[in-house]
């Protein structure tokens, strides 16, 4: 479900609303218009101004109409693009659904070839139960927590809506009421003077009575907010108990087969995305603009919960900071760390399908640079890399960077460059907010993620960028990351499917 059209259902009636400015009488409200014609007579005076009245009057009774039909229109409009957007979004789940379903069909026959005695096979039986169980579960919340936010919108945009076409009723009535009285006065021969005084306060009583209609309907955003943290609230509660559930069944089957952890570092293998003795890596990078940030931070273990709940054996890397080190130290360390871990894993005899590079902020500036630029230090045998909020255009670098720029001795215009031929042909998954501080120009074809994007794109490398969104625009650095740990369906659908390729 696309807020955009909820927001536009809901504000765009109140914006034109205010736009029904209704001057239709120039004269009517500048005393000047008889002062400068100076007749012989006044009924002469009276005529002139009933003249001209008359004239214009059922143009601007006219106009307003269509103006309240045209609103009407949209209105109508968008009520019906968040029907068809909802039923898109289904039908989209429904596919999605029927593949993670297959998707789990073929891990529980991997798993059933593998196993020899009758403890593994009970053991897959009874991993296969509580995950579908789990699945189960998930959904149904996930379902309801749609349902009742979906249900709240459909009490809140008609109502609305409703309170919003009546305030236009009122106005478009005085407005006319204004126009016949006069037109019944200037019949009965009345004096301009009186005529134009009488429509003057009616024209402006029409006016005060709207705006202030307008701003005793116009509180709708902070009941919006309120079904979006309520639903992103039951999400995330869903998604804890599916993740731990689901650690809990991978335990007991990792048990069954004879396979304990892989060591002391920051990780934990999940057969839902493994086979064999194989292992699905990912690699998270943090941020703090090299200057900052730990492998324990929030936003770190929002993404290591994550992942390591779809099954993702995970490890979190720390570097070197500055200003105890200079540029690029940090990026020679993170591509050290990388490496190391990589190494880890096969001197194990661990076998990894496949590896995945995700950064936040700074560590998905590295990353890039590590990934595409042949500047900097080699990491091999990545698959995939997830950037969250990076920095990677010299252009768009705002000056929220300016600290880290100055502590490590950063030339934006030397330093963040990419191979003009492409380095490696890692996919990207480039992830910004829509109100990113550290970024110039968020949301155009100047943004940082484009910029990259256009690098890679013309290089033949895959890449996707998405645009993280907040019903009040203000989806700033990290909102991403937080849209992710609160479960937000649209956000994880995207770096779910991403990472199947």
């Amino acid at each position: 479900m696309k807020y955009d059209k909820i927001i536009s259902a809901v504000f765009i009636p109140v914006v034109l609303a205010a736009s029904f400015v209704i001057t239709p009488f120039a004269y009517a409200n500048n005393s000047s218009a008889s002062q400068n014609h100076k007749p012989t007579a006044t009924g002469t005076t009276s005529q002139n101004f009933c003249n001209r009245f008359n004239s214009q009057s059922q143009k601007y009774k006219d106009d307003l109409s269509v103006k309240v039909v045209n609103l009407q229109n949209q209105i109508n409009n968008e009520a019906q693009e968040i029907k068809t957007d909802r039923q898109n979004s289904d039908n989209a789940l429904q596919q999605d659904r029927a593949k993670w379903a297959q998707n789990r069909q073929d891990i529980y026959s991997k798993l059933n070839s593998k196993a020899t005695t009758d403890a593994q096979k009970q053991a897959v039986a009874a991993f296969q139960n509580a995950v579908e169980a789990a699945v189960t579960a998930r959904e149904s919340a996930l379902d309801a927590a749609r349902a009742a936010f979906r249900q709240g919108i459909n009490q809140i945009i008609p109502q609305h809506q409703a309170d919003v076409k009546q305030v236009l009723a009122i106005f478009q009535s005085s407005i006319q009421t204004a126009i016949n009285q006069a037109s019944s006065q200037c019949a009965s021969g009345t004096d301009s003077a009186t005529i134009r005084a009488a429509l003057q306060t009616a024209l402006q009583n029409a006016r005060n009575t709207r705006q202030a209609g307008i701003q005793k309907i116009d509180k709708v955003g902070p009941q919006i907010q309120q079904l979006v943290q309520a639903r992103n609230a039951a999400i995330k509660q869903a998604m804890q108990v599916y993740q731990t559930a689901l650690q809990n069944v991978v335990s007991a089957l990792k048990s069954a087969f004879g396979e304990g952890d892989n060591g002391n570092a920051t990780s934990s293998q999940g057969n839902a995305t493994s086979s064999g003795q194989g292992i699905s890596l990912v690699i998270l990078v943090h941020g703090g603009g090299f200057i900052g940030g730990s492998a324990d931070g929030k936003n770190m273990q929002t993404l290591e919960q994550f992942f390591k709940g779809e099954g993702y054996t995970v490890e979190s890397l720390s570097y070197e900071l500055c200003p105890s080190v200079k540029w690029p130290t940090p990026v020679d360390d993170i591509a050290k760390g990388v490496n190391d871990t990589i190494a880890k894993y096969q001197n194990q005899g661990i076998k990894i399908h496949n590896i995945t590079y995700v950064g936040f902020s700074a560590g998905s500036t590295a990353g890039a640079l590590l990934l595409y630029s042949d500047k900097y230090p080699n990491i091999p045998d990545i698959t995939r890399f997830i950037g969250f909020s990076g920095v990677y255009s010299p252009i768009a670098t705002s000056h929220v960077a300016d600290d880290s720029i100055s502590e490590c001795n950063i030339n934006v215009s030397q330093d963040l460059v990419y191979s003009s031929v492409a380095k490696t042909h890692t996919k990207a998954l480039l992830i910004e907010g829509q109100a990113d501080a550290y970024d110039k120009y968020p949301e155009t074809p100047q943004s940082s993620a484009e910029y990259l994007s256009g690098i890679l794109t013309k290089d033949g490398v895959y890449n996707q960028v998405y645009w993280a969104t907040e019903p009040n625009g203000k989806c700033g650095h990290g909102c991403a990351i937080q849209q992710v740990g609160a479960g937000d369906q649209q956000i994880i659908d995207i770096i779910n499917n991403f990472m199947k390729m």
